[in-house]
Order: C-alpha cells, then structure tokens, then sequence
C-alpha cells in the first residue's frame, strides 16, 4: 500500500485520532494530514444526542507532531492530492478534489449503503426499522455513494441503549478500515452504491416520534 493522505478538521476529533493510531500500528506510512478550518453549518441542537459533550481527545495536530507526520491546515477543496486519500471528517468533497487521488478516497459510513446515506444514520435505521452498520468506500461527487469496499451489519442488543450503539460503530471503525484495506492490496473488486435513500438531519417531530418508537433506547 502507498502514501495516504488523511482529510479530517483542525480540531481534536475522535474519530481521526483512532484511524491514524490504527494505521500506525499496522504499518502504513502516513504521507500528509489536511486540516480543514471548522465552520459553523448552522444546524440545529440534537434532542437525541449520540455522544457526551466536553469528552477528552489528543488533538491531531499532537499526533501528528509525535509521528513526525506533516500537518497542514488549509481547505479540502484547495488540497494538492496524492496516492489514496482517507476520510477523517470532511464535508462533501468536490469531484476536483476526489480526482486528485490515484487510487481514490476512502470514507467510513457510519450506516449501510445505499439504503442509509446522509446524516442521522443511526436514528434513522432505528426510526425505519434498518440494520446498524458501517460501510467502507471510495466517495464520487454524490453524498454517500461510489464504490463499496465491504459491509458490515452491528449487532444490537436488548439491553442496548441508543448511546451504547453509536459507540460499538465508532469502536468498529478503525478495524473495518484496516480490513478494507487489506482488500484493496489483495486486488478484490469493489461494486457500485446504489442510489438508495438520502436522509437529512432530524427534524424535532422525527426525533420525538423516535423517542415514542423507540423508548427502551432511552
């Protein structure tokens, strides 16, 4: 496997923190880490939060400064490009952008394509009756689709609580990458996402109407 450039914020962010740990124990040689500026996108306040707030992260420019790993703040769509790129956090990258990697983009779906792509994925598996999971793929200018790399389907349990699944797929992340990596050296063929279902952030009706289907999770 070659050069990967990581795409994630200028922020501690978890998510980023464990994808590079995982690479850095397997082995990978970690070209360039390319930190977009935070902004504000004017979404509304969760009523069904997935994570506490406040909570302890090495910030990834300290990671990076520890592995020896360049660390560059600049814009996503601005970006000089590579061998293979791997989604940290991003927003939708321009199809620019994606066409400078050789190899492609990697992202970790928190949901399982096509059927659940957007944002909200675990509330709205729950809300529609669709298995947790997680899908790695290589992006195209489209939200959530492109070419799948594998698919894996979350166990829920029934003392679950809704918390309990988004920290068994963010657990899951990391090891999942790593395995879709291992199929891409070993040349296995990937296949298209379909178009699926596109779902946006919860309305306050959709999050209360969760809360009453759903009230063993809270």
């Amino acid at each position: 496997m070659g050069m990967i450039d990581i795409l994630t914020y200028d922020c501690a962010h978890r998510k980023t923190s464990d994808i590079l740990f995982e690479l850095i124990v397997n082995g990978y040689e970690i070209n360039k880490v390319y930190a977009a500026p935070l902004i504000d996108l004017g979404l509304k306040q969760d009523i069904v939060k997935m994570s506490a707030n406040a909570c302890y992260n090495i910030h990834t420019a300290d990671i990076c400064a520890k592995f020896k790993i360049p660390y560059i703040v600049k814009p996503h769509a601005d970006i000089a490009g590579g061998e293979m790129g791997i989604i940290g956090g991003a927003r939708i990258l321009p199809d620019h952008v994606i066409q400078k990697y050789d190899t492609g983009i990697i992202n970790i779906h928190p949901g399982l394509l096509p059927d659940n792509r957007g944002l909200d994925n675990i509330k709205w598996a729950l809300y529609h009756d669709i298995p947790q999971g997680l899908t790695v793929h290589f992006i195209d200018k489209y939200v959530d689709r492109g070419q799948i790399i594998l698919k894996k389907e979350i166990p829920v349990y029934d003392d679950d609580k809704i918390y309990h699944i988004h920290q068994r797929l963010v657990s899951m992340q990391p090891k999942l990458l790593i395995d879709a990596l291992n199929i891409i050296a070993q040349g296995e063929e990937t296949y298209p996402a379909e178009k699926g279902t596109l779902f946006t952030q919860m309305t306050v009706k959709e999050e209360m109407n969760l809360i009453a289907k759903c009230t063993d999770l809270f």
